[in-house]
């Protein structure tokens, strides 16, 4: 195989599914030891594109070279043996094993019948080291938090066989610090003259990290040059074919009614005697660090975990619990939307239904009903879809947590509380989110969000607290909610 060929290069790729077509005529190069951007809204073919690249799907037509060899096989193994790896916006992590068996899962070090435990925790240890993790490759793994997961997934990725390395979403559950030992790691190997395809909404990164850029949208490639020389609206611009506009954040005139308040609540050493009153109509942001408390407290306001301190009190004195959160009309978007909050092997109509059943719980479902009900709720909720019959897993991440939301449309609840609503969407998706969650406010909802995202945090807030170690450090009215002045917040002492 020449090592003087680009690493990877995709020529004149198309591929379509039943009713859609996924890309179309397109053509993309990655040279040995550079790091090249693929950005695109959902649903813009990036998906596809990645699974045709590490052969996990085969293409309709073009072809595919590895370090200037076509490969004419897709078969992932394949891949891999030419040094294509890949790490995957899902956690593709195996709880119940140790950290080095995670590290090793793809090859196991040892004969046909039997594993070389020595091996694989020295192969483990050395690998956990290239991306700067010092963890004991016996430990178990389902202690560690999700973002150190991500970090075991790269050091996976990397070994001295790769070639490629594709990156989706890399960053989504990375803290500050994480995401610059991440970079360190991406610069040790574009030493070594691997290459990184990178995938990221995240546009930031893409100026950090990335010498050249792809731009696809709904399939077609519409652009690809040096990333120097591009601004943020340059790029946001030729991804949507459109200026994309931020949300209204015009101030206006609330009830001054309370609708949820927490009262020195505690939980462990995950929160620390937290206090705050949301009133009706209004919109509190929670933000900080990974590991600062945020996504706990979302679970601990709709009563999915207990407290250990402290109460979460509603309009008219009544105490939120796990017993009595749908009696008191709190709706609850988790974090994790294809493991908790998504019925994935069912249609987008069923799961848009589900709040309304959870609510009204009716003996019989009329199929006709519902789906009307789940088309007015796919238009309100900006659901891109030909219909709501298609199962929920085919939809993009954007759309799919426009499902979560959707079923809250209809339902009125008094309060609504979204854990990371905008995790690993397009631009022009979070922003529609936000216009919902807006909406939702005016008309007279008391909205919770809790976001990491100290960049996006204060477009749709009224007001922003920041948590460090599960104690609320600094509070800021949304217009002022710059990142760097929660920066200055989250680090103050």
């Amino acid at each position: 195989m020449d090592n003087e060929s680009p690493a990877l290069e995709l020529r004149n790729i198309s591929k379509s599914f039943p009713g859609a077509r996924a890309l179309d005529d397109v053509s993309l190069t990655v040279a040995s030891g550079e790091v090249h951007a693929l950005v695109g809204e959902n649903g813009a073919g990036k998906s596809t594109l990645i699974k045709i690249a590490s052969g996990v799907i085969a293409p309709d037509s073009g072809t595919v070279s590895v370090g200037g060899e076509v490969v004419r096989q897709s078969n992932r193994r394949v891949f891999q043996d030419l040094g294509v790896r890949v790490i995957y916006q899902e956690r593709q992590i195996a709880p119940d094993l140790t950290v080095g068996e995670n590290v090793l899962l793809d090859r196991l070090p040892g004969g046909r019948l039997s594993v070389s435990w020595r091996r694989m925790m020295s192969d483990a240890s050395e690998r956990l080291g290239a991306v700067g993790l010092d963890l004991d490759p016996r430990s178990s793994v389902r202690s560690l938090p999700v973002a150190k997961w991500q970090l075991i997934e790269l050091a996976r990725a990397v070994d001295f066989g790769a070639r490629l390395i594709i990156m989706d979403e890399p960053t989504a559950s990375l803290s500050r610090s994480e995401v610059e030992q991440l970079f360190e790691v991406v610069a040790r190997l574009r030493e070594r003259g691997v290459a990184v395809l990178y995938i990221s909404h995240h546009l930031d990164e893409i100026f950090q990290i990335a010498e050249t850029v792809t731009v696809l949208r709904d399939g077609e490639q519409v652009f690809t040059g040096r990333v120097e020389g591009l601004t943020a609206d340059a790029l946001v611009e030729t991804m949507f074919g459109q200026v994309v506009h931020h949300v209204d954040r015009e101030r206006r005139e609330r009830d001054p009614r309370m609708a949820i308040e927490l009262d020195h609540v505690s939980a462990g050493t995950r929160l620390r005697d937290v206090s705050c009153r949301i009133d009706v109509g209004e919109v509190v942001g929670f933000t900080g660090g990974i590991g600062s408390g945020v996504s706990e407290l979302a679970s601990v306001i709709v009563g999915a975990s207990a407290t250990t301190g402290g109460s979460v009190r509603l309009a008219g004195g009544r105490t939120v619990s796990s017993r009595t959160r749908a009696a008191n009309s709190i709706a609850y978007l988790p974090a994790d939307r294809k493991r908790r909050a998504l019925l994935l092997d069912r249609s987008t109509a069923d799961n848009l239904n589900l709040a309304q059943l959870a609510v009204s719980g009716p003996p019989l479902v009329r199929p006709g009903r519902g789906r009307r009900i789940a088309h007015d709720l796919m238009m309100r909720a900006g659901v891109k879809s030909d219909s709501a019959e298609r199962g929920v897993r085919t939809l993009s991440g954007g759309n799919q947590q426009k499902v979560v939301i959707g079923r809250w449309l209809d339902v009125g609840c008094d309060v609504l509380v979204f854990d990371e609503p905008t995790a690993g969407i397009d631009i022009p998706s979070k922003l529609e989110i936000y216009r919902t969650l807006r909406r939702l406010a005016d008309e007279g909802a008391a909205v919770v969000v809790c976001s990491t995202d100290f960049q996006e945090i204060g477009l749709v807030s009224d007001r922003v607290l920041v948590l460090r170690d599960g104690r609320v450090v600094g509070e800021v009215d949304g217009a002022d909610a710059t990142e760097q002045r929660l920066i200055d917040l989250e680090m103050s002492t």
